[in-house]
């Protein structure tokens, strides 16, 4: 961030200088006055601590006079995110949720006055809310990634989430259905030939596709042998679904449904 010098000027009969300084604000954009002073006896001194000021305040980075809150901050990260396009929308629907979570519990705090103790704090506030531990790293993830754009930014020197960790998460029990289960849902589904909802159940028992690659499917995706080819998948965003590509290169692939 770069600091311009507005005006410097001594209090009478004194050796205190007043200097004014201004920068613009990475995440709002607004052109920011700070004002400082300094001790000298001379103009040629005063001059000098002012030059000073400014490579220390550019050294410490743009948080030191940055009005942002962490709820603009955010908001102007997620913004970032989407624009660059480098991540799905679906994503970005996901960090807007986890990101309200975060704003819940320090949204209001500055950006530059966030500390380690900060971050421990709302993390042992949602959990003591209820949150799974699950539910608190998701928005702690996000808040470390978005402090560390912050650092890259030079508005920050540190990133406090560099030092937290995340409330221990228990190892879930895996939630699939064994052979006997399987076999029944496969019935079940085969007594409603033509229904939408038995058609998905029997794809997913039997190709192992995802839900949103199943609502996706083509006539021009089913092959005349029985194969079928996963090319394409719905996300969800803010406002609806999408058409999306698949997450990883062995995402897409052709499959066939295995024996009942």
């Amino acid at each position: 961030m770069r600091y311009t010098s507005r005006g410097l000027r001594r209090r009478r009969n004194t050796d205190k200088w007043e200097v004014t300084l201004t920068h613009r604000d990475p995440v709002t954009g607004e052109q920011v006055s700070t004002y400082h002073t300094v001790e000298a006896k001379t103009e040629k001194q005063a001059q000098r601590k002012r030059d000073e000021l400014i490579l220390e305040l550019e050294r410490k980075g743009g948080a030191a006079g940055s009005k942002a809150t962490i709820e603009e901050f955010m908001a102007a990260f997620l913004d970032y995110k989407e624009k660059a396009a480098t991540v799905e929308l679906s994503t970005i629907r996901g960090y807007r949720h986890e990101s309200k979570l975060i704003c819940r519990y320090i949204g209001d705090m500055r950006l530059g006055e966030l500390g380690i103790a900060d971050v421990n704090g709302f993390m042992a506030r949602m959990t003591a809310d209820g949150y799974s531990p699950k539910s608190v790293a998701g928005p702690f993830r996000l808040l470390k990634q978005a402090l560390k754009w912050a650092v890259a930014q030079d508005m920050l020197t540190k990133n406090p989430c560099d030092f937290c960790k995340p409330p221990k998460r228990a190892k879930a029990k895996i939630n699939a259905l064994n052979r006997e289960e399987r076999t029944r849902m496969l019935g079940l589904a085969c007594q409603a030939p033509g229904q939408p909802l038995a058609m998905a159940i029997e794809l997913a028992l039997t190709t192992g596709m995802r839900r949103g690659e199943i609502c996706a499917l083509r006539w021009s995706d089913l092959g005349d042998d029985g194969t079928i080819t996963v090319g394409h998948a719905f996300g969800l965003k803010e406002g609806g679904y999408y058409l999306e590509e698949p997450k990883t290169g062995s995402s897409a692939r052709s499959t066939q449904r295995s024996a009942r």
